[in-house]
């Protein structure tokens, strides 16, 4: 076995870097092969464009977009702004558009009807029950979350015609 002295030792500590640079590219390249850009057709300014957005979200950003728009202080009963969640989608998964991306201000004075198109291509991409039931299991167990109630209540007003008052 030889031993490592001098300029052997400068050169291992110069190889170290390197290995952690592969590594953020090998990540990197990870990250761009498995998100995916699904392109949406859209007329932005009378003029035929295309919008992509990112079929996938990272965990950090699902945390975020989760994190800024449902209150679960009860598990319960999740209140969602949906608002601030059509927003965030919008600002985390739109990676081309003739607009300027990321910019909150771009969207909200952009065509409402180009937005909204844009916005029923993603949201079937990125419904929001997978990401409140994700959520939910961290406080509650699956079983236990089949078990809740969640079904919604229809009412119907009654029908007063053709009735006769007593």
């Amino acid at each position: 076995m030889k031993n490592l002295t001098g300029n052997q030792n400068s050169h291992l500590s110069q190889l170290i870097p390197q290995h952690s640079i592969t590594i953020s590219l090998i990540n990197s390249l990870n990250y761009y092969f498995l998100m995916t850009l699904i392109p949406v057709e859209i007329f932005y300014k009378g003029e035929k464009h295309i919008v992509e957005f990112e079929d996938s979200l990272t965990f950090g950003d699902t945390e975020t977009l989760i994190g800024n728009s449902v209150d679960l202080s009860d598990v319960s009963k999740p209140k969602i702004d949906i608002q601030k969640y059509r927003m965030n989608l919008l600002l985390l998964t739109i990676k081309k558009a003739p607009f300027k991306i990321g910019d909150m201000n771009a969207i909200k004075y952009t065509d409402s009807k180009i937005i909204k198109s844009i916005l029923k291509e993603i949201v079937k991409v990125h419904p929001l029950t997978t990401y409140i039931e994700d959520w939910m299991e961290t406080f509650i167990s699956s079983e236990e979350l089949n078990k809740l109630d969640t079904s919604s209540t229809t009412t119907v007003p009654a029908n007063s015609v053709g009735t006769k008052k007593q």
